[in-house]
């Protein structure tokens, strides 16, 4: 989240007061930024970056909450503030100092006095804080309520959009792209399908002026390898920032489809709904709820005897909510194929089931008139959509005649190859369209053959649907990634040098740390029913210890080196005792395609400027990449530590913090307690 200031600065005076504008900051908006977790602050941090302006206008942009201090009438702040009102609809809070009525011998002697700290006319009607200016830290726990309050709202406070209705905010994306290195990065990270980078460039993206451009490539790129549970942190992270971005939505509406979560998905899409603007949006958001319905319905008579499937298919009142969903999405815009297909299949499989069950049909209407007026409608509808798809299919197989947008469409060729098996007289045709799809996009013959099979299970359209699976032959079968319920990360202190003065891990301990992290991950393992796998890095000391434990526990894990095997072994793993370097390689043998971060310690250029940042704190965050991308049901770290601050950026306490923000449960093994340490 980040956040901008717009203020005067340093002492001012006002209706004879003195106020001190760097201290309203320092006590009152910064603990309450703070306790937002915001980051950003005023033009005063980036005056050593060039044109100040860009940069000024480039964070009342992006900023996801601006406090503006309107006590005197200072032209930059109103400056400022009428440029963010332009740009943002909401999320700019006002505050003023409330100072007391000065003591004055004359009307023109008080208009004199209070002019400096006057309300403008046209800010007069907008609601803002007041606070103390002698003890401002005394409005803390009321900024920081207003401004959660104001996160926790969609309000509108920016005049400008108040007075033109009409007028849209401002797409951050477009003002403020991701840095090239960034952006090679993630296209980088796309081809090779390393989800696990992705997500921490999702991560490291986090606090940046592009952070929701960030979020957005990255959360793209992960979607486009399949990655659902990596990107689900990404599209979250973006739905944070705004709850009504579209993109974020729509697609968290299909990652939560895929992960089984479908009141999830109905949500999502449900958001969607209130920020989409153009008839093919409104499509795609119908489209995915009919999908939703189906999935559901699809579940419920799978559960059924297979003689019965197709009895409880037709009384599912599922099967129709399934069916107008689609419809209603199709008729939003003719050229978003999808869920005509969808709307068409469903048609066809509620005619030919009523048929074939008529009792089960009338059934569902207060008389047969009323069951017959329903299938009649179905059947005209089914028709005029058979006939629209047709239309937009006309010339598919023909490229010259077809659109820039049809010959960059993989799902073209094989919905083609559906509208060919639902409306022909044979599969013939719809095989040649299946097979061309399949030269530009093998995937795609999997999503055709599991709609056939749904076919087939409820007998409909059944020459035509057993021709078209005979041709597709056996198939690679659907094995689903498995499911990890717990994952255990690993971070701790390496064993301690000769000449360490605070000892924290002393050798002669070694023993006594590994029973310590033989119980945690045996108890991690027995309340788990389901599959168990350990990260951690591969230093000597703790995390050699807790790779050599799952080892005998018969837990799989995965090792994760910071920089290749020279480097690290040098920083991380050569110590006093050289059992410590045998053992290293000993798990290296035993993980032979251990990932490596960094060919070296210096940062990417884009991730220079970052703060504090450098490649052991990037570590850490990469380990937690590997933990996310897994989408584990359960997230432990177990922490071997002595509860302080490390010797630099990077250590335990850095990774206990960032597991703790994610919501793992943490497994503190106290150093001092167990060695018995001062």
């Amino acid at each position: 989240m980040r956040a901008f200031i717009i203020r005067p600065f340093g002492k001012r005076t006002a209706g004879g007061f003195e106020l001190d504008f760097d201290k309203v900051e320092s006590d009152l908006i910064e603990p309450a930024l703070e306790g937002l977790g915001a980051q950003g602050r005023t033009t005063g941090e980036i005056l050593e970056a060039g044109n100040i302006r860009m940069d000024m206008f480039q964070e009342l942009l992006v900023a996801d909450v601006v406090i503006a201090d309107i006590t005197m009438n200072n032209p930059n702040a109103f400056y400022e503030l009428g440029i963010r009102h332009a740009l943002q609809e909401k999320r700019t809070f006002l505050i003023r100092a409330k100072l007391p009525a000065p003591k004055v011998e004359s009307v023109e002697e008080y208009k004199q006095k209070t002019k400096e700290h006057e309300v403008p006319f046209d800010l007069k009607t907008d609601r803002y804080m007041e606070y103390a200016p002698e003890k401002p830290e005394d409005s803390v726990a009321k900024l920081t309520q207003g401004l959660r309050e104001s996160f926790a709202t969609e309000r509108q406070d920016s005049p400008v959009f108040l007075s033109l209705p009409d007028l849209k905010p401002q797409k951050r994306e477009g003002f403020i792209p991701v840095p090239l290195g960034f952006g090679e990065a993630v296209q980088r990270a796309e081809k090779e399908k390393d989800a696990r980078g992705l997500t921490l460039l999702g991560l490291e993206a986090e606090g940046f002026r592009w952070e929701s451009s960030g979020f957005r490539v990255v959360g793209r790129a992960l979607l486009l390898i399949k990655e659902y549970g990596a990107a689900k942190n990404a599209w979250e992270s973006l739905y944070k920032l705004d709850n009504f971005d579209y993109e974020a939505n729509i697609s968290l509406g299909n990652i939560y489809q895929r992960l089984k979560d479908l009141t999830g998905s109905d949500q999502a899409l449900n958001r969607a709904l209130r920020s989409a603007t153009e008839r093919k949006q409104l499509a795609e958001i119908h489209g995915q709820l009919g999908r939703n319905k189906k999935d559901l319905w699809t579940r419920e008579w799978g559960k059924a005897e297979p003689a019965e499937q197709a009895r409880v298919a037709l009384q599912s009142p599922l099967l129709r909510d399934a069916y107008d969903q689609y419809l209603v999405a199709y008729r939003q815009d003719l050229n978003s194929y999808y869920p005509g297909i969808n709307a068409l299949g469903l048609a066809i499989m509620i005619v030919e089931l009523a048929a074939r069950y008529p009792d089960d049909w009338i059934g569902q209407f207060v008389d047969e008139d009323a069951a017959a007026l329903e299938l009649k409608e179905i059947r005209r509808s089914k028709e005029q959509t058979a006939n629209a798809l047709q239309l937009r299919f006309a010339y598919v197989d023909k490229p010259e005649a077809s659109s820039e947008e049809d010959k960059n469409d993989p799902w073209l060729m094989g919905s083609a190859g559906d509208l060919s098996l639902l409306t022909g007289t044979n599969a013939k045709r719809a095989i040649f369209f299946y097979k061309k799809a399949a030269t530009e996009a093998p995937f795609i013959l999997d999503a055709a053959r599991k709609q056939l099979l749904l076919f087939a299970a409820l007998g409909v359209s059944g020459a035509n649907v057993k021709e078209a699976l005979a041709s597709f032959g056996p198939g690679a079968a659907d094995v689903p990634k498995e499911r990890i319920e717990r994952l255990i990360l690993f971070t701790g202190h390496r064993v301690d040098g000769a000449k360490r003065e605070k000892p924290r891990f002393p050798a002669a301990m070694e023993g006594a740390a590994r029973d310590a992290i033989r119980v945690a991950v045996a108890a991690e393992r027995s309340v788990t029913a389901g599959a168990i796998f350990g990260v951690a890095g591969g230093a000597n000391g703790g995390d050699i210890l807790f790779l050599e434990v799952c080892d005998e526990l018969g837990i799989p894990t995965e090792m994760m080196l910071a920089l290749p095997e020279g480097p690290f072994m040098e920083k991380s793993v050569a110590a006093d005792d050289p059992m410590w370097e045998k053992r290293f390689y000993t798990q290296l043998g035993k993980h032979p395609n251990t990932p490596v971060l960094a060919k070296s310690e210096e940062l990417p250029q884009w991730l220079q400027g970052k703060k504090g940042y450098d490649v052991w704190q990037r570590n850490n965050l990469w380990l937690l990449s590997e933990a996310l991308c897994r989408s584990p049901e359960n997230l432990t770290l177990i922490a071997l530590w002595d509860g302080g601050t490390g010797d630099g950026p990077g250590g335990t306490e850095n990774m206990v913090n960032l597991a703790r923000d994610r919501g793992a449960k943490v497994i503190h093994l106290n150093t001092k307690t167990l060695f018995g340490l001062p």
